[in-house]
């Protein structure tokens, strides 16, 4: 009987996904036990332990250890399974881009996935790269906070995870700084705990952990060799970087019926219970958009949803309510920088 171990410091979202993801996996194949060490510290503590625990082989986070019967996890090694740390960049880099700011950061808070993140991120879109090893030390987080507050408003900004995110979004508050409207404000992993923390709750890039779990048990039990890349699986959107998410409730309400299919800014005044004007002046000042801008906005927005869904360019340009194909091109390579086509094979 295969006798696996499991060695990943639990109690963090993402270890607990790798952990959760690899016993499912495990329960798959007949007689095979797996033992977990829960806080692996060094490494001839873990070979000691896998030497009568698991000498089938062990999945180990991010660790150098046993190099003879190992698959580790974000870490090469003989054998290991590796999250897309660019394709999380990128990912943050499109999404804020999407919110029009004024301009753009990253949070690099050292280490190799933060490094290859904020690359990739830079990459995309430029901007400021932040670099603060210090981060959780309250100077640290002061640092940021002061740099970001001397970039023109509102800032696209990306933290390289939620821990990251959840903590400067705390600094932020209580610097009187407004997620969502001051700062647009992302991060990664989608930890529950943490996106929830703040207010608004936290956009996050979502990692499939149990996935890479998963992959790891099966190359383990296959003696595989080398190395599986597994990609983030897109941003979940919340409150800290969607300017339209409001607590107004008039706007609220004209935002409802932008997404219903609103074809002009009367219907948004009539929606919102306000004049025109009225409608009009209370957008620029809570969101920095009119109303026309606020409806072009909630079109692409659904365009892109319909494109990912399998939607051919001229259906999505019709049922978006663009009047042909070159209109709607047009339209997306301006907010985009590609044609609706490219930008669907790359997210493809």
């Amino acid at each position: 009987m295969p006798s696996y171990g499991l060695a990943v410091p639990l109690g963090l979202a993402f270890a607990d996904g790798i952990a959760r993801g690899a016993i499912e996996e495990a329960l798959k194949i007949p007689e095979v036990s797996l033992r977990v060490m829960r806080d692996p510290a060094t490494g001839p503590q873990l070979a000691a332990w896998a030497r009568w625990a698991a000498p089938d082989g062990v999945i180990v986070f991010a660790t150098s250890f046993l190099r003879g019967a190992l698959v580790q996890v974000c870490s090469p090694g003989p054998a290991a399974v590796l999250v897309d740390e660019a394709a999380i960049g990128r990912l943050a880099a499109e999404h804020l881009r999407q919110q029009i700011p004024a301009s753009m950061a990253v949070i690099d808070a050292g280490g190799g996935w933060s490094h290859a993140r904020a690359d990739a991120f830079v990459d995309a879109v430029g901007g400021h790269r932040l670099v603060e090893s210090a981060w959780e030390h309250p100077d640290g987080r002061r640092r940021l906070v002061a740099r970001l507050s001397a970039l023109p408003r509102p800032v696209g900004c990306f933290a390289g995870n939620d821990r990251i995110a959840a903590a400067i979004g705390d600094a932020l508050a209580a610097a009187g700084l407004r997620l969502g409207r001051d700062i647009l404000l992302v991060g990664a992993d989608d930890d529950q705990l943490a996106c929830r923390s703040l207010h608004p709750a936290l956009s996050s890039v979502q990692v499939p952990w149990q996935r890479v779990g998963r992959e790891a048990m099966q190359l383990l039990h296959r003696r595989g060799r080398g190395s599986i890349v597994v990609p983030p699986t897109g941003v979940v959107v919340r409150g800290s970087s969607d300017r339209l998410a409001v607590d107004d409730p008039a706007l609220a309400a004209a935002v409802v019926e932008a997404r219903r299919g609103a074809v002009g800014a009367d219907q948004l005044a009539l929606a919102a219970g306000m004049h025109r004007r009225a409608l009009e002046r209370r957008c620029r000042r809570v969101l920095g958009l009119s109303p026309l801008q606020l409806l072009h906005r909630v079109r692409l927005d659904r365009a892109r949803r319909l494109l990912l869904q399998g939607g051919s360019v001229e259906s999505v340009a019709q049922a978006c309510g663009w009047s042909s194909r070159a209109a709607f091109a047009i339209a997306f390579r301006a907010a985009t920088r590609e044609t609706p086509g490219a930008w669907r094979v790359r997210r493809a």
